[in-house]
């Protein structure tokens, strides 16, 4: 079936890799790309001490570089201008963020050890999480935000549970020992929690998530009890300063489907939950806006700070090719979130706001989130007739740091209650930067190594 979204694709082949093999530690040379010398390059250092954009974000490269997305400690990276977009890079205005509040970033896809970067001989994953964090405190990060992933299983008599010794599941060890790490470094860490879905008996396969109703949101918010109560201890033990006890990236969210019904069966159990998790763990406590927490006045009093942002989704009727800070803002308070964020910031609850978009050209016409590191065919509720859109969409820098930097305006417009957390979402772990090959960090939320990058120095600069 053709789709109107589909034309705006297009392929867009610089080059061919290589296996890239052997090499150990920070990855050799084995994997050599043949570069069409007439495609320019940019070539950037990947230091950001910088605080303005470095000149090669718009110098062409001299000569084509050697692209090995396998040297994952690559200095300078390069990528092809065109990665940059059409737009122009946007300037920053109203930066630093006020004192008081705190910085933070979103690590993506910490997987368990052997796990990244795919197709390449793997380094320490500890070892390599022990340079970003330093790299992030130079960007003045203070809050690494370490997201864990678990799946749900369901028992012989109909319950549900949830289990952390599954594909992708960080384990206790591993986690206790990334944030060791990030304790070094004298920086807190925030945890939030990730239910993909779920999984067959052997925790290998998924299976359909079963259908939204009273009796499995029941099932669901039961086996949510005991995972929040087990964890609470973990967590306490770890001393982690922020950990949200919602489950806004979980397979029915923190409501349901949204009706009257099931925002009240949500809110009671997450009221007994809170309680319970509140005699056990004594670092902060947040969730993310939904439509019951603020008649739950019980619960809100309970929560430290308000998981709140602004919804890209809902940004229609928008040239990309021609776009602006100012009129990304516009949009934004067109579409109702500037506003609903500035009453949230008004209630005087520290609030938590992470910025982040991915770098894809059609990011806002094809809204919703784009896998990056496999082919699909969907993206959102949007189905296309091809089975690797990522391979067909085309990078646009540009348009990341447009959409962030117009984010970060609107999340100052306001005056920010002390204590309050904006960050970024996200950052990978690993440092290559590739056009090919079985990853897409090119078209990625990261903004690793990106112009945006440069913008989020600027806002945290002091920090």
């Amino acid at each position: 079936m053709k789709n109107k979204y589909i034309s705006i694709f297009y392929v867009l082949t610089l080059f061919s890799l290589s296996s890239c093999g052997g090499g150990g530690g920070g990855g050799g040379t084995s994997g050599s790309a043949g570069v069409i010398s007439t495609v320019p390059y940019i070539s950037v250092n990947t230091s950001i001490t910088q605080v303005q954009y470095p000149t090669t974000y718009t110098t062409v490269a001299v000569s084509s570089p050697d692209i090995n997305p396998c040297n994952i400690a690559a200095n300078p990276v390069s990528y092809p201008q065109i990665w940059n977009g059409v737009q122009s890079l946007p300037t920053v205005t109203g930066a630093p963020l006020a004192s008081g509040v705190l910085t933070a970033m979103m690590i993506k896809d910490i997987l368990p050890s052997g796990s990244l970067p795919k197709g390449c001989a793997n380094p320490s994953n500890f070892s390599e999480f022990t340079k970003t964090v330093a790299r992030l405190k130079s960007l003045n990060v203070n809050v690494i935000q370490i997201v864990q992933w678990h799946w749900a299983q369901i028992n012989s008599d109909g319950s549900y549970k949830i289990t952390g010794d599954t594909y992708g599941s960080l384990s206790d060890a591993e986690l206790a020992q990334y944030v060791s790490i990030v304790r070094a470094a004298g920086m807190k860490i925030i945890l939030s929690n990730q239910i993909q879905g779920f999984v067959n008996s052997s925790g290998m396969t998924n299976i359909p998530t079963p259908v939204g109703n009273a009796m499995n949101w029941g099932r669901w918010l039961d086996a949510f009890q005991i995972f929040m109560v087990e964890r609470a201890a973990k967590f306490q033990a770890l001393g982690i300063d922020y950990w949200e006890m919602g489950c806004n990236a979980c397979v029915y969210g923190d409501n349901g489907d949204g009706s009257s019904a099931a925002a009240q069966q949500f809110s009671d159990a997450y009221l007994t939950n809170l309680n319970l998790v509140s005699k056990i763990f004594s670092g902060k406590k947040f969730i993310y806006e939904n439509a019951w927490i603020k008649g739950n006045k019980q619960y809100l009093a309970g929560i430290d700070l308000l998981g709140v942002g602004l919804w890209t989704g809902a940004i229609t009727g928008l040239e990309e090719s021609n776009l602006t800070v100012a009129s990304m803002k516009s949009k934004y308070i067109a579409s109702n979130s500037a506003a609903n964020l500035s009453s949230i910031v008004a209630s005087g609850k520290p609030v938590i706001l992470f910025a982040g978009i991915q770098s894809r050209n059609n990011a806002l016409s094809v809204p919703g989130y784009m896998e990056e590191t496999e082919c699909t065919n969907s993206v959102g509720g949007l189905t296309f007739a091809t089975s690797c859109i990522q391979s067909q969409t085309t990078t646009n820098f540009a348009l990341q740091a447009i959409v962030i930097e117009a984010q970060l305006e609107i999340f100052t417009s306001s005056a920010l209650p002390s204590g309050s957390i904006v960050g970024v979402s996200d950052y990978w772990q690993t440092d290559f930067m590739s056009a090919a090959g079985p990853t897409f960090p090119n078209i990625a939320s990261s903004i690793r190594n990106k112009p945006a990058e440069s913008i989020v120095k600027q806002w945290f600069s002091g920090h």
